[in-house]
């Protein structure tokens, strides 16, 4: 597959930036957990595209670490906002993490793997699990997908609104929130467009391999101050 040495190297980014972040960040600890885990979920979604889908099991690891990566995704860009996040925000996150996952291991039958298959052909995908005809499990998954992406950009703009524009670090914490930001976005617009049928799915392996990229090295080359610091955002947003 022509894709499979971008993937390894994926992989092996995801491993170096992993233990970058573990040691270099000190005491942004919810912001360092936020980027443990997406790249730890973008490790796992890279291995499975390098070394193909052949279980069901395997299919809904990987589809939990989707989720996974926009949770802590969206957690990210409101911590980035406001040091504390609302609860009810953490209670949404936690009810569609089991949510979302228990109903994948609840229809975990209806899942159909052609062995070996790319993950990174799905990713963008809601899976053959949601496929069912069952409107009270597809509909509640399409609302809280939308419900994360509202928040994030809630959130996203309200840095930009809140964030002083004289302040020397504006430029810069501006451009790598954006950076954080699109891929995130690319995940739901497409998965939309998945569901609709109008996204082509041969496009995946193009759009996943930009997407970890973005993602990991808009993680290894973040704002420097955030490294040390868990008030800069508190002191600079009004």
């Amino acid at each position: 597959m022509e894709f499979r040495l971008l993937f390894f190297a994926c992989l092996a980014l995801c491993a170096f930036v992993f233990f970058e972040v573990l040691i270099k960040i000190r005491k942004n600890s919810l912001l360092k957990i936020c980027f443990l885990l997406i790249l730890s979920s973008l490790f796992l979604m890279n291995y499975f595209s390098y070394m193909g889908v052949t279980n069901r099991l395997e299919f809904v690891l990987v589809k939990s670490m989707r989720i996974i990566y926009v949770c802590s995704t969206m957690l990210a860009i409101v911590h980035l906002v406001t040091p504390k996040i609302p609860g009810w925000i953490i209670g949404m996150t936690v009810f569609s993490v089991f949510f979302l996952i228990g109903m994948r291991i609840f229809y975990f039958n209806e899942i159909a793997i052609k062995s070996p298959a790319s993950f990174s052909g799905q990713v963008f995908s809601v899976g053959p699990e949601f496929n069912v005809p069952i409107p009270a499990v597809r509909y509640p998954a399409f609302a809280l997908a939308i419900l994360v992406a509202a928040i994030t950009f809630y959130y996203y703009r309200l840095f930009f609104l809140k964030m002083n524009r004289e302040d020397i670090y504006y430029k810069q914490l501006s451009r790598w929130i954006i950076s954080m930001v699109v891929p995130f976005f690319l995940l739901v617009i497409f998965a939309a467009l998945g569901i609709l049928d109008v996204f082509e799915e041969s496009m995946s392996p193009y759009l996943f391999s930009i997407f970890s990229c973005t993602i990991i090295f808009s993680i290894l080359f973040r704002p420097k101050f955030l490294n040390t610091t868990s008030s800069f955002l508190k002191d600079r947003i009004s």
